[in-house]
């Protein structure tokens, strides 16, 4: 099973799983007597598929609560916290700048950064 696995994580992952499979056994002049591939599993879960072949099942993405989607990008969504954190920074303190950075326990230039990136979107 070792020789016939593809190896994809190379020495470290072939390292993890003797290690882990050492671990696992029972000790003593037995030795080990299963290879689990899956790092993830639990000591004693139930194993369905065993050997190299066995392939991960795809894993449906975890439901966040009150969104149907994800954003379309990682900067987008950044983009758009940080517009509305900076909005309602500026509305808390009425627009006083020094006490938003405060307020979102940043400095005043890096929110002064943050704003003249995002001015455009904030005065609509």
């Amino acid at each position: 099973m070792l020789e016939a696995h593809p190896w994809p994580g190379n020495i470290r992952e072939l390292k993890n799983v003797v290690e882990r499979a050492v671990h696992r056994s029972e000790g003593g002049q037995v030795g080990v007597e299963a290879i689990d591939f899956d790092p993830f599993r639990r000591p004693g879960e139930q194993v369905t598929q065993t050997g190299p072949t066995s392939g991960v099942a795809p894993v449906d993405p975890p439901a966040v609560p009150g969104r149907s989607t994800l954003p379309s990008s990682l900067p987008e969504a950044v983009a758009r916290l940080e517009i509305e954190a900076l909005r309602g920074a500026l509305l808390a303190t009425r627009h006083h700048q020094r006490n938003a950075a405060a307020l979102l326990g940043l400095s005043y230039h890096q929110f002064r950064g943050l704003y003249r990136k995002h001015a455009a979107q904030l005065e609509e």
